[in-house]
């Protein structure tokens, strides 16, 4: 065979072309897409001389095909995208021409339900405006709460009460826009106290349309489809921060049985004492719930945990059904029925029966932790909650309604074995993992529990089968942990983002 022969055979063909030994070239048309908030599909065309992939990182777009033969003819990709209940969101999908040669990148953008993603942070410094704060409610499960509390800064476009409505709760609720008209997004403002998270007693003649305000509050996404505050006061008012209104004069308290208090007359000004055992809890946060002694029940609306805490702190006291509360406050009603209203704690009797008698040694032993946990992303060590009879367990929370959490648990030297109850959040059942040296050495699914939900402190119920066991001979052999050790702890990839910790013992 002669060599011009043999060079034809080595190179395929000696009239051919060979793509291989061309330039890399990729063309990918167009590089920018735009797509409204419902779902939908556009296209982008490809051509390359060398096999492709197409990839995306975000979760919400998807590319089809995802790779590709080298062609002289465009190859059509589509570009899909979900549908957009949150704030604006950008994202790319990258086409790759062989391993690296050549990379295009097109820009995906697609507008969000709630507009623009917010640019304020909920600092005093930088609050968020109205449409901001309305984006980051709506963000949220149905009824979840952000983390902490948030400024928010508007001007009052509508007030929803009269002042008698102000007068008779101690606040006001009202809805507010960036320029005080109703032209741009408006959040609404419920309930909330007045300065210096003060109740207002001259009802909502204190504020007028056009005023300018500064919220501070958590946000809560109500039943999924009102976003406003949950509870919290006005922090500024058109600049001034001080409550110069004198507050409710309070006469003499008189001390009376729950049948006394539902004959008196309702007043605003006469607070009477009452002494019984909490019968139910309608809401924990914001203490609404029903008081009973031998004479009968009554409703107490809104009770705060001392008389000069906010009036969202009821959660703070750790109360539960059986406790005994003693509580003064106003005779109202509301919806023809007798409440006691504008209330606060005086003393709570925890235990059962409402005693004094502490939580049980054995028990509380029982769900108390020895591990040193550090706080990673999106993780919180200042959770408390009722464990069937014992009060203020110490609770261990990663992981928020969309963000998935991080900690460093400590394991000492010696460690045979970690022991640990853990739940995941309401009507989402999850996956943890425990992570060493960069690989899982533990995964342990967690079920759902109807505890786990809005703010600490938490009241959940729990079986033998919420307590799990991790035993390190099988990872680290028969002695156990040989030196102090941290591991990671998370929830798996893909699962539900929220779990809870208590009882953890390294063993």
């Amino acid at each position: 065979m002669s060599l011009l022969a043999a060079a034809c055979v080595f190179f395929t063909s000696c009239g051919g072309s060979n793509k291989d030994e061309e330039s890399p070239a990729l063309t990918v048309t167009p590089t920018a897409l735009t797509f409204e908030k419902t779902a939908s599909s556009q296209t982008i065309s490809v051509t390359a001389n060398r096999a492709w992939t197409a990839t995306t990182t975000s979760d919400w777009i998807s590319v089809s095909p995802a790779s590709g033969k080298a062609s002289d003819d465009a190859v059509s990709l589509t570009v899909s995208v979900l549908e957009n209940t949150g704030s604006d969101r950008e994202g790319t999908v990258s086409v790759v021409l062989g391993s690296g040669l050549v990379t295009t990148t097109v820009a995906v953008k697609q507008a969000g339900a709630t507009g623009p993603v917010p640019q304020g942070d909920g600092s005093l410094e930088k609050p968020y405006s109205p449409a901001e704060a309305y984006a980051v409610a709506s963000a949220l499960a149905a009824d979840a709460t952000t983390e902490k509390e948030v400024y928010v800064k508007g001007k009052i476009v509508k007030i929803a009460d009269n002042g008698e409505f102000a007068a008779q709760f101690g606040n006001a609720t009202f809805y507010i826009s960036e320029d005080g008209t109703e032209t741009g997004t408006q959040f609404y403002v419920y309930r909330v106290l007045y300065l210096e998270n003060k109740k207002w007693v001259e009802g909502n003649t204190q504020i007028k349309v056009g005023d300018e305000v500064i919220i501070y509050s958590k946000l809560v996404n109500f039943k999924g489809n009102t976003p406003e505050n949950k509870g919290g006061y006005i922090y500024s008012l058109n600049g001034n921060t001080k409550n110069e209104t004198p507050d409710v004069p309070v006469g003499e308290i008189k001390d009376v049985t729950v049948a006394e208090f539902n004959a008196a007359a309702e007043s605003t000004t006469q607070f009477y004492r009452l002494k019984g055992v909490i019968a139910s809890i309608s809401s924990t946060t914001y203490g609404n719930l029903t008081l009973k002694d031998d004479s009968g029940e009554v409703y107490v609306y809104g009770v705060k945990a001392s008389k000069d805490a906010s009036n969202t702190s009821f959660s703070e006291l750790g109360a539960a059904v059986g406790d005994t509360l003693i509580v003064v406050g106003n005779r109202g009603s509301h919806n023809d029925k007798i409440e006691m209203m504008n209330g606060y704690c005086e003393k709570l009797l925890k235990g059962k029966g409402g005693s004094d008698e502490p939580d049980d040694p054995a028990e509380a032993e029982k769900y108390a932790s020895n591990i040193s946990w550090t706080n990673g992303e999106n993780a919180y060590d200042d959770g408390l909650a009722t464990v069937g009879t014992v009060k203020n367990v110490k609770i261990y929370k990663i992981g928020t309604s969309k963000k998935a959490g991080t900690a460093t648990i400590k394991i000492p030297k010696g460690t045979k074995k970690v022991s640990f109850y853990g739940v995941a959040w309401k009507g989402n059942a999850t996956t943890i993992v425990i992570k060493y040296a960069g690989a899982d050495v533990y995964t342990q699914d967690l079920a759902a529990n109807n505890g786990a939900t809005g703010t600490s402190p938490y009241t959940i119920t729990i079986a033998e089968s919420d307590h799990y066991v991790f035993d390190l001979t099988t990872v680290l052999g028969a002695n156990g942990a040989p030196m102090d050790l941290e591991a990671t702890l998370t929830t798996k990839t893909g699962a539900k983002t929220r779990a809870m910790f208590f009882g953890m013992k390294a063993e």
